[in-house]
């Protein structure tokens, strides 16, 4: 039997241990060494709109992103080793209103009979979000800085679009000039034959949400397209990979016209929350220097292959010099009908070619 003392300081550390666990702003629970939980605290029921005998034994993992699941799973429980000191791992959980956010779990051993573990977590999503965009805006814009083709360009934009709102499929649209249909882009989830009707999808109001987005010049948000009239015609080809609501959003270019459309894709009916409008309207900026550079970029390099394309067939040898009649370049015939070599032409060197009394 243990002593009055005992057992009013136990009494004692249990209540402060209920009032604390229950006060904390961030999630605690606590596990055994196979990730059975038999505790959660009140952050983690009002966060996930899970009750806590929903949460107890695996079904926490409910909250889990699929993909982070697998992960978990492998490096759980923590290596012997590692049960003297903390076991952090980065993962994304379910709010109740369907966004998937980071947080840094951090893993304590309670070190009793039954190897539990007590873990505790911290909201690092606007800090994750923040290092992604950046080094996925640098990269992005180093492609286009090197001339990357724009399809490799517009996967890019996709991948981007999924890791700052986790949970969705991305897809980015290409108007056509005259603004009447779409002329290419990506959709990396899609099937291949779906892709490519999608990639040529007139631009017209009912036409699905991208459709109307780029025809409407306006956000659209299907939350549940088994119910919206725009994906009448689509929702049959969609709802078989899963897809249960889509958001659209314009992508303008400096002049004003739509260069494209961006479409986020879910597996669930939802609408975007605050946070997540605020991450499309980055998304579209981003989006439209990309692809206006990355356009500018083609029409260049077109004119430079149209202008090879006239010197090199052009019967005559054409050349350009500057003023002082240096030459700076020349084509490829020069070599034929000289026998002299390109780089040794340039400069003055083509003077080699003429006969001294016409120098």
């Amino acid at each position: 039997m243990p002593s009055s003392s005992a057992f009013e300081l136990s009494e004692r550390e249990s209540k402060l241990f209920d009032v604390l666990m229950h006060s904390v702003p961030g999630f605690v629970w606590l596990a055994d060494g196979q990730g059975n939980v038999d505790f959660v605290n009140d952050a983690w029921c009002d966060y996930t709109g899970l009750d806590s005998h929903q949460s107890y034994g695996q079904g926490w993992m409910a909250a889990l992103h699929p993909e982070d699941l697998a992960a978990w799973r492998g490096g759980w429980p923590p290596k012997p080793t590692c049960q003297t000191s903390a076991h952090e791992v980065t993962v994304r959980f379910r709010r109740h209103d369907g966004m998937y956010r980071w947080h840094l779990v951090r893993a304590n051993s309670v070190a009793d009979p039954d190897n539990r573990w007590i873990a505790c977590t911290t909201d690092i999503h606007d800090v994750v979000l923040m290092q992604q965009r950046q080094r996925a805006q640098l990269h992005l814009l180093r492609m286009v800085a090197n001339g990357e083709p724009t399809q490799r360009i517009l996967e890019t934009l996709c991948s981007l679009g999924e890791q700052q709102l986790p949970g969705s499929r991305c897809s980015v649209l290409l108007a056509s000039p005259d603004g009447s249909h779409f002329q290419g882009g990506a959709a990396p989830f899609l099937p291949s034959d779906l892709r490519e009707l999608v990639t040529r999808l007139a631009i017209a109001p009912g036409v699905g949400s991208c459709g109307t987005a780029a025809c409407e010049r306006r956000d659209v948000v299907s939350s549940d397209i088994s119910t919206d009239p725009l994906w009448a015609d689509w929702r049959a080809a969609f709802e078989p990979l899963g897809i249960k609501a889509c958001w659209s959003r314009p992508v303008y270019g400096a002049d004003g016209s739509v260069l494209a459309t961006f479409g986020f894709y879910f597996t669930e009916v939802r609408s975007p929350t605050t946070e997540e409008l605020e991450s499309l309207e980055n998304l579209r900026q981003l989006a439209a220097i990309a692809i206006s550079k990355a356009r500018t970029h083609e029409i260049l390099k077109e004119s430079e292959e149209h202008y090879r394309y006239t010197v090199e067939f052009n019967p005559q040898i054409p050349w350009t010099a500057d003023s002082k009649g240096r030459i700076l370049t020349v084509s490829s015939r020069w070599a034929q009908a000289t026998g002299i070599p390109l780089e040794d032409t340039l400069g003055t060197g083509w003077l080699e070619a003429l006969h001294p009394d016409d120098r």
